[in-house]
Formats: structure tokens, C-alpha cells, sequence
């Protein structure tokens, strides 16, 4: 008899997957991209930036937005609650993020400010700062008072922050698409699911049509089509096959736009969300016990920037291999840290409550 086809949709409603490993994968390659640029001052140093002309955590970024818009996407739709899905969305972002701020203004900075601790504590810097990044509602703060001005990428204290203002954008986004469609016009999903298809698809279009150079380039509108490329493919759930041959052409089709700076962000773009979503359900076995490790990435993400910062004002002339081996050891022990006594808590308060 013939094998049965795989679905993606036989596969996405569980959670016995490989997207806890493939997104600490995705953290550290930010990790390893940045300590060329922290190190060094200069991110074209970065081997696949000058090879390809996208670094490795461009496209760790890529991956998260794709797995986030597949996730939150059947979040929103199996549980039909948008009070649920803000909060389910708030829970995972805001509690460690305000832990790294804290220890990050009150502690480190403290520690490694150039200025005296008295004109730290009173500048409005500082806690300008802390609400801007702690909100995120119009960005990232970008420097603390005295703190890594003679770094080789000087006064920035965490960098990777800017990827969540994007990220929440897509949520509210997808929400009040959600809430518009469903709950106030009251249309039927197959109207929510074109319509999604349809932005994806027209975002994808100006992204894929500025990196053939007939437009300019717009990191917004990269990365609202990584999102929403994810929340199609889990509405096209039905219809995507996962199999070992298809994975195997597009892998071989990616590597052979390899060769050319000017094929491959294209070819990449159409390719990662396959590689992606036949990564994160198909192969199993022993490779699925990072499972019962923890979700790290996350906190990987969060405390990575700093912590290399901080190494880069400690040893001056640290190299990127040194940053990385060092920062690494550092930052895995925060990022169990922040899952353990952090997030998985706060992930565990499932029932959104209006009186809590």
C-alpha cells in the first residue's frame, strides 16, 4: 500500500515538536551574530554577511517571526478569546523582560557606569530608559548613563530589544483582524483566512520585489511578512505536506542560491518557512528530549546583548570567539534562571481574569 501523506496539520496541535530546540538554536546564532559586531565594531565581519549578504541572526529573527506567527495564530483561533490571547501574549513578553531590565539598570549598570553612582541614580536617562524598554511602546531605549561609550559598538545596552516592538505589533495586527472579521462583522473564517492570506501575500510581493532591487528595502514590512508567512501556513495546515523528498529540493535549492548574493535572499525567503515547519514536526526520536529541558530561548535572547556588552567593556580587545565562549556561559545560566523561576510560572496562569 502507499504511504499515507503527512499533513502539517496532523502535527500542529501538539506540542511534542522540535520548536523549543530549533528556537534556542535561533537565540545563540543572535548570539554568535552580534559578538562580531560587539566585538568588533563592525558587522560586516560577519562570514555570512559578507557571503550572503544576510547574517546568521537575520535569519534567526526570520525564524522566530514565522514560528510566532504559525503559534499565536492557532492560539487565537483554537481558544476564539482575544482577552486570552493578549494575555497569554503579555504573560510570555513582559514578566522576564522587566526582570533583565531591572537587573540590568540597577545592577550592571551601576557596576560598569563610568559616571559616579550618584549622578546615575539621578539622571533621567536611566529611567527614561527602563519605562521606554519595559513598554516597548514606541521602541527600545538605546544607552544608560555612562555606561559602554568606549564599547567598539559604543552606548548600546541591548540591542535585541528592538525585534519586540515589531513582534507585539504583529499580535495587536492579527487581533483586531481577528476581532474586525470575526466578532464584529461576523463573517466566517474563510474570510478572516483569505484576508490573511491575502496581506501575506501582498507583503511578500514588495519584500521579495525590493531584494531584485525594484524597490526599497523596508525591515516593517520583512518582517510583517515572516509573521504573517506563519500565521498562513498554519491556516494552509490542511493543505502543506511534509516529506522528506520536498525538504530535500528546497534544502538543495537554497544551498545552490548560495552562490549568489543576488539569488539567495530571495530564494531564502521562499524557502525558510518550508525548512522550517518539516524541522520543527518531522524528525523525532532522541532529538525531541530537549523537550523536557526548558524553553530557554527566550531568555537567551533577552540577556544575550547586555552580557556581551559587558564583556566588551571588562576585557577591551576581546575577541569574537572569546566573547562568544564567555558570554555563552554566562547566559545560559540567566536564561534557565528566567524560565524556570520566570516565565514557566507565569506561563502556568493560563484563565485570564478581569478581577486578577
Amino acid at each position: 500500500m502507499p504511504k499515507e501523506k503527512l499533513l502539517l496539520a496532523d502535527f500542529v496541535y501538539g506540542r511534542d515538536n522540535n520548536l523549543h530546540l530549533i528556537r534556542i538554536l535561533a537565540a545563540y546564532a543572535v548570539l554568535v551574530s552580534h559578538s562580531f559586531v560587539l566585538a568588533t565594531g563592525d558587522g560586516a565581519n560577519e562570514p555570512f554577511a559578507r557571503s550572503l549578504g544576510v547574517t546568521v541572526g537575520a535569519i534567526a529573527v526570520d525564524v522566530f517571526f514565522i514560528a510566532s506567527g504559525l503559534l499565536v495564530t492557532g492560539s487565537l483561533l483554537v481558544k476564539q478569546d482575544l482577552r486570552e490571547f493578549a494575555w497569554a501574549r503579555a504573560r510570555r513578553i513582559f514578566p522576564a523582560l522587566f526582570v533583565m531590565l531591572v537587573l540590568v539598570v540597577f545592577v550592571m549598570g551601576p557596576t560598569l557606569t563610568r559616571m559616579p553612582l550618584s549622578a546615575y541614580f539621578a539622571d533621567g536617562a536611566t529611567y527614561q530608559y527602563l519605562l521606554k524598554s519595559a513598554t516597548l511602546v514606541t521602541g527600545m531605549g538605546k544607552s544608560l548613563p555612562g555606561l559602554f561609550e568606549h564599547n567598539p559598538f559604543p552606548q548600546a545596552v541591548n540591542g535585541s530589544l528592538w525585534t519586540l516592538k515589531f513582534e507585539i505589533r504583529m499580535y495587536v495586527i492579527l487581533g483586531l483582524m481577528w476581532l474586525l472579521i470575526r466578532v464584529l462583522l461576523k463573517m466566517p473564517d474563510g474570510v478572516f483566512k483569505a484576508i490573511v492570506l491575502l496581506v501575506a501575500g501582498l507583503a511578500g510581493f514588495m519584500h521579495l520585489k525590493a531584494c531584485l532591487g525594484f524597490g526599497a528595502y523596508s525591515q516593517s514590512v520583512h518582517l510583517f511578512f515572516m509573521f504573517f508567512m506563519g500565521a498562513s501556513i498554519y491556516l494552509l495546515k490542511d493543505q502543506i505536506t511534509l516529506s522528506w523528498p520536498i525538504f530535500a529540493i528546497v534544502a538543495v535549492g537554497i544551498l545552490a542560491a548560495a552562490t549568489s548574493r543576488t539569488l539567495f535572499p530571495v530564494a531564502y525567503t521562499m524557502a525558510i518557512p518550508y525548512l522550517l515547519v518539516f524541522l520543527a514536526y518531522v524528525p523525532a526520536g532522541r532529538i525531541r528530549a530537549y523537550n523536557t529541558v526548558g524553553d530557554y530561548s527566550y531568555g537567551t535572547y533577552i540577556y544575550a546583548f547586555p552580557v556581551q556588552q559587558a564583556l566588551a567593556s571588562c576585557f577591551p580587545g576581546i575577541g569574537v570567539w572569546a566573547m562568544t565562549i564567555m558570554a555563552s556561559g554566562i547566559v545560559l545560566p540567566l536564561a534557565m534562571l528566567s524560565w524556570h523561576f520566570v516565565e514557566k510560572p507565569m506561563l502556568s496562569r493560563r484563565r485570564y481574569s478581569s478581577c486578577s
